[in-house]
């Protein structure tokens, strides 16, 4: 246990600064954004970028799954190059056919998106990007699963700071509008997809094996409705808020999903440092105390950051944005609550995806998925934006209760559901207290967050959230974690 520690501790770190650094792009963007253009132009951009995403997505869900499940049934190099190949081919062909659809139907989905055909142009830009969008992420995907952090995050952390720079310059300097930003996304992948190739480049070849791809297909086809349900439950709230509200209901509730998005930055982390383990571990004598364990600690620690991001929600939205994104204020803890359901559905599906008893994870997800569309199309008319944060995280609460009912039928661990409830009722009452009771300004309201943030954390060892002896233990695998990876930098110098 104590080694998984320290190893989900190091992928944590490169895959959070990494891979998931990309995904907190459009947080670190979020200023230059509000600034510079009006909360119903940020609403668009929030609108296609999804609607963009989805489709990258659209006819390729669950090859993720695939690839890595078969990089390891089939660990000879040949039998990769072949596996990875066949599935490149299929993602990048199917995608250059998505991309043609938009371009053609632009004027439509904009009418139907964003109420007006005038962002038919920036739509067809943005479309430009799926094709590498997709190969990015499975390139990424790969060098993750050759353990290689350091070739992974010489390519991510680059891909970051290009995107800010150019979005600068584009947006800033060069005043290139809304056009600018997606002109960036497709010149930023353009490239880094290219140099992504050429560090993989022993994998590829251009063949495709008809009886491969056969043989990934039924491995991955039962997760299709699985991956699209999941894109429905975490990006749809956007979709369907711009179409049944206003653009600029959907730049403020897009507003507070960056700032929550803090949370997700580091779930996304999490989320791909772990997945690996889950199938190495599954047949050690130990497994089900490691996935309980992770499960609890997780927990902990993620709750703990979404709790300090709710708390201060009004400081960050006033120190990134301005005043008139103050209404956001109340859609960032539902929204924080979002992403950390997204990291426990990974943990508690983990019965299922070892014994590979997906069958009725696609109807989960689509279930979960079909209840979230009601019930945003019964409260946004109503409650607009703060109607569509609670919707979301209802439909993710019954999400993830269906997934833990599924799993513990097909492969049953022994998780800690009395912790589990303790820490949910305390980090609700901690955001209770803090938006019941009113602080009066700004300056007695960031002293009393600290306050009740400090009261969940000494709360902790009294409740048995963490016990003392795990306190210990967790503090020594993080300083022996720091020691290893200060000496290592020392070294190189």
């Amino acid at each position: 246990m104590a080694n998984r520690t320290q190893q989900v501790l190091k992928e944590t770190t490169i895959y959070g600064l990494g891979g998931a650094g990309s995904k907190f792009i459009s947080f670190l963007l979020f200023p230059l954004y509000s600034r510079v253009f009006n909360i119903t132009d940020y609403g668009a951009i929030e609108v296609i970028n999804t609607f963009v995403f989805l489709v990258s997505i659209l006819l390729t869900s669950g090859t993720d799954m695939a690839q890595s499940f078969f990089f390891f049934e089939y660990p000879q190099k040949e039998e990769r190059k072949k596996t990875l190949s066949t599935l490149s081919i299929y993602i990048f062909s199917i995608n250059i056919l998505l991309t043609m659809l938009i371009w053609f139907f632009s004027r439509p989905i904009s009418t139907i998106l964003l109420g007006t055909d005038r962002f038919a142009e920036l739509l067809r830009i943005a479309s430009l990007v799926i094709p590498c969008m997709a190969l990015y992420t499975f390139n990424l995907n790969l060098l993750r699963l050759e353990r290689q952090p350091a070739k992974y995050i010489s390519i991510t952390l680059p891909f970051v700071a290009f995107q800010i720079i150019a979005n600068i310059v584009l947006v800033l300097v060069l005043h290139a509008g809304l056009a600018g930003i997606f002109w960036t996304n497709v010149f930023s992948y353009l490239l880094f997809t290219a140099l992504c190739f050429i560090i993989n480049r022993s994998y590829w070849e251009f063949s495709f094996d008809l009886a491969r791809f056969k043989e990934l297909f039924r491995y991955w086809s039962p997760l299709f409705p699985v991956g699209v349900s999941a894109w429905f439950l975490s990006s749809a709230d956007r979709l369907f808020l711009s179409s049944l509200s206003t653009l600029e209901a959907t730049g403020v509730y897009s507003a507070g999903l960056r700032i929550a998005s803090i949370v997700g930055f580091l779930v996304q982390a999490f989320r791909t440092a772990n997945l690996p383990f889950i199938f190495e571990v599954a047949k050690d004598a130990d497994a089900d105390t490691i996935y309980q364990k992770t499960l609890s600690y997780y927990l902990y620690f993620i709750t703990l950051v979404a709790v300090g991001i709710s708390l201060f929600a009004k400081p960050l939205i006033l120190l990134l944005s301005g005043a008139e994104y103050l209404p956001a204020v109340a859609v960032i803890p539902p929204l924080t609550f979002v992403y950390v359901l997204s990291g426990v559905s990974q943990i508690i599906s983990i019965g299922a995806m070892i014994s590979k008893n997906t069958r009725y994870v696609g109807l989960i997800t689509a279930g979960s998925a079909i209840i979230m569309g009601v019930t945003l199309i019964l409260t946004i008319p109503v409650y607009q934006e703060i109607g569509t944060a609670y919707a979301v995280l209802f439909a993710n609460l019954i999400y993830n209760l269906l997934l833990f009912w599924n799993s513990q039928k097909s492969h049953p661990i022994p998780y800690e559901i009395k912790r589990i409830v303790r820490i949910c009722a305390l980090a609700c009452l901690a955001i209770v207290v803090k938006f019941v009771i009113p602080a009066g300004s700004l300056g007695v309201e960031i002293l009393y967050s600290f306050l009740i943030l400090i009261s969940f954390m000494a709360l902790t060892p009294l409740l048995s959230l963490l016990t003392p002896r795990e306190i210990k233990a967790l503090q020594n695998q993080i300083q022996l974690f720091l020691r290893n990876t200060l000496g290592r930098v020392k070294a190189q110098k």
